[in-house]
């Protein structure tokens, strides 16, 4: 399993897309099976440019959530309900996209999480993160 907040990290640390990136999300989304590795020309294929093209990356806003992106201050933020948004700031728009798509799936599996039966996540912070990226993936 890919290690969301790690993967988070370097999307915010890169300064344009990459291939080796939408392998990454493709595969902290579960679409593990749309990859391929060609290795006759030593690029990753298969999987959506997430990183690279807006409407790629638009496939990881949570179904029903609102989104806008900024050019100007290079900012994507996408609706959490409530009159809340997680707002991001990256290098592109395709990438704050990406990260503030991301950020929105881990507060929703958290929120999923919080059930009945789960021990106190206030104790252990990276728990709600665990529990709800296992929950996300199923």
């Amino acid at each position: 399993m890919t290690d969301i907040a790690t993967l988070i990290a370097r999307l915010e640390a890169a300064t344009a897309g990459s291939r080796e990136l939408d392998s990454a999300i493709s595969r902290a989304v579960g679409d593990v099976t749309a990859i391929e590795l060609c290795t006759d020309h030593g690029r990753i294929v298969g999987c959506p440019a997430f990183t690279a093209s807006i409407d790629a990356a638009l496939a990881l806003v949570p179904e029903g959530k609102d989104w806008t992106v900024r050019s100007c201050a290079v900012m994507a933020e996408v609706d959490i309900g409530e009159d809340e948004w997680i707002s991001v700031n990256a290098a592109t728009p395709a990438l704050a996209l990406c990260i503030a798509a991301l950020r929105v799936r881990i507060q929703a599996a958290q929120e999923r999480s919080d059930g009945p039966g789960r021990h106190d996540h206030q104790q252990v912070p990276w728990c709600n993160l665990v529990h709800g990226f296992v929950d996300l993936l199923r």
